[in-house]
């Protein structure tokens, strides 16, 4: 599967989580980004595949 432009974002995100060790409260925050991010990528996955299903079933 190629890789989604939130796939992307999710990696600089979790990286910007390590560099805020001395600042939870701001790390959370962005933890918590993260988390929608993936959400999001989750639902335009299964809406793709749903997208394909109904094409096949209108062959």
């Amino acid at each position: 599967m190629p890789q989604l432009p939130q796939d992307e974002l999710i990696t600089y995100l979790k990286e910007l989580v390590k560099q805020f060790y001395y600042f939870p409260q701001s790390a959370k925050i962005l933890e918590l980004a993260i988390e929608q991010i993936e959400q999001v990528k989750e639902a335009e996955i299964k809406a793709r595949l749903q997208r394909l299903e109904d094409e096949d079933e209108d062959w």
